[in-house]
């Protein structure tokens, strides 16, 4: 056999079972690997601690024995335990944002629901949650006054809202930049002005200037003397 396109690492136990086996049915549809081949690398790309379960469900049998669709019931029937539908809708419930960006609530609310088994009522579950668990009293407010909203359209506008709200506090931050530019440019132009209006001001000269003044004055003294 060539060498696989793409790689599936060792089942960890606590993870999904069913997402795990998800990702090697992908890898299969990849590599249009033969149904005869399939238990075979399940076994082998599952690693130690799969392959110990497929043994203990399979038992008597080789695991590898197994047809890869009935080897894949058994670990489901073992691996993946009934779920709490209710357990599951409690905690979606309690899906409320904190400090998450709209996108990732978005995100952690589908991943909710995912166990919750809401069928067709999925959309409007979502949308009720995402309505019900936003951080944003105004905004909630916005997406209440909508008629007939859908999960999408909420969601789209929450995105709006929120980009327009962080726009509008990075202009609040650029004006006091330069405000404190302004002042301190009113600061350093006071100091000279009042520098410039102190009565010793034009006493303080440079010493190439003193020296300069005082032979201008000794050559008038001179010419003064020359005169009488």
């Amino acid at each position: 056999m060539s060498q696989l396109i793409g790689t599936v690492e060792p089942f960890v136990l606590g993870e999904s079972f069913n997402e795990y086996l998800s990702r090697i049915n992908v890898l299969f549809e990849v590599n249009e690997i033969e149904a005869k081949k399939q238990t075979g690398l399940l076994l082998t790309l599952g690693g130690a601690s799969l392959y110990k379960v497929a043994s203990k469900v399979c038992d008597p049998e080789e695991p590898k024995l197994k047809p890869y669709e009935k080897l894949c019931e058994l670990l489901k029937a073992h691996l993946s335990p009934v779920i709490s539908v209710v357990a599951e809708r409690f905690k979606f419930r309690n899906c409320l944002q904190k400090s998450e960006q709209v996108n990732e609530y978005v995100i952690m609310l589908k991943s909710a629901a995912q166990k919750c088994k809401f069928g067709a009522f999925l959309s409007e579950a979502l949308r009720d949650q995402f309505v019900a668990g936003i951080k944003d009293n105004e905004l909630r407010k916005q997406l209440l006054r909508e008629e007939d909203i859908s999960f999408e359209k909420a969601t789209a506008i929450a995105r709006t809202w929120e980009a327009a709200k962080e726009e509008n506090e990075a202009m609040k931050v650029k004006p006091q930049v330069g405000e404190m530019a302004a002042v301190r440019r009113a600061v350093l132009g006071n100091g000279v002005r009042k520098q410039q209006q102190h009565p010793h001001y034009n006493q303080r000269q440079h010493p190439q200037q003193r020296f300069g003044d005082r032979v201008r004055k000794s050559e008038a003294h001179y010419d003064r003397q020359q005169q009488q």
